[in-house]
């Protein structure tokens, strides 16, 4: 563990916290910190290997495999953290209490059992059943009106010190049952393959500015086939007029179940996750199949 590598990852989970809820609560499209290998974190390390390890190596202080993958270790943590994996739904739960039991049903004695740490309070104008910071969490404030913030320090403090000790846990557990699974069990990680694969020195040579993963030509063969499909569609979203290729719902009942019952099937739907099969890449079971390809 080095200063840079620490404030490096520092600097990608901090940039991750303000791309990511833009992305995944504000633009609604791609969701980069919510799928178990986030695609903000994959994005953040290819950044980190391809901009800042080349710039750096050029410069021949270049980022050693262990830093690397303490980098890579930070960014998968953190970008969950910012969305769906935790601040996405911390925030209504904090607010929406108070809001949807006094707006649907204003005589329920449910809501003074709550504790009143856990939940934002704020002050409720006169006339009023819903406090200005709850109300305007769902509604949105006026251009002029200024954030309540000091509304919700309190109870956003109380809930980082319980969050922080769940972390805790978590990380003494991982503690705890790395070596039986390493060692003993020796258990396979598959989406921890391809972080490991990116930072690896395998193949690496002193003059190469990129790790021998990105030199691969089979790799860039099958990465094409998802990046170009994705693509089209990407476009097809905000520009109908391209054409999209469709790999979600590729309806197949028509074509194999045809006569009675079994026509009664439907609708029978086929999905390609490309996500899916490259971390089924990673298995063990693959790799000998994929050990002869590269033989031919």
């Amino acid at each position: 563990m080095t200063t840079r590598a620490v404030a490096i990852g520092l600097a990608c989970v901090a940039l991750m916290a303000l791309v990511i809820p833009y992305a995944d609560l504000l633009v609604r499209g791609s969701w980069f910190g919510l799928t178990a290998f986030p695609i903000g974190s994959l994005l953040a390390l290819l950044v980190v290997v391809l901009i800042v390890g080349v710039a750096l190596r050029l410069a021949q202080r270049g980022l050693t495999p262990p830093e690397l993958a303490l980098i890579a270790s930070m960014v998968l943590v953190g970008a969950g953290i910012p969305s769906f994996g935790l601040t996405g739904l911390l925030l209504p739960y904090l607010a929406g209490p108070t809001y949807f039991m006094t707006q649907e049903r204003p005589d329920d004695s449910f809501l003074p059992l709550l504790p009143r740490w856990a939940m934002v309070q704020g002050h409720v104008p006169a006339g009023e059943r819903i406090s200005t910071p709850v109300a305007g969490f769902y509604e949105g404030w006026t251009g002029g009106e200024a954030l309540p913030w000091a509304d919700w320090v309190r109870p956003l403090g109380l809930w980082a010190i319980q969050i922080a000790a769940v972390y805790l846990v978590f990380f003494c557990l991982v503690s705890l049952f790395r070596k039986p699974w390493l060692r003993d069990e020796r258990l396979v990680f598959p989406l921890a393959e391809l972080p490991a694969a990116i930072v690896s020195e395998e193949g690496q040579t002193p003059t190469a500015l990129v790790p021998a993963f990105f030199r691969s030509g089979l790799m860039w063969c099958f990465f094409l086939v998802p990046l170009l499909i994705h693509g089209l569609n990407g476009l097809n979203h905000y520009y109908p007029s391209i054409p999209r290729i469709n790999i979600n719902q590729i309806q197949v009942d028509a074509l194999l179940f045809t006569e009675h019952p079994w026509n009664q099937l439907g609708p029978f739907w086929v999905r390609v996750p490309f996500c899916i099969v490259g971390i089924a890449y990673f298995l063990p079971l693959w790799r000998p199949i994929l050990r002869a390809i590269r033989a031919l």
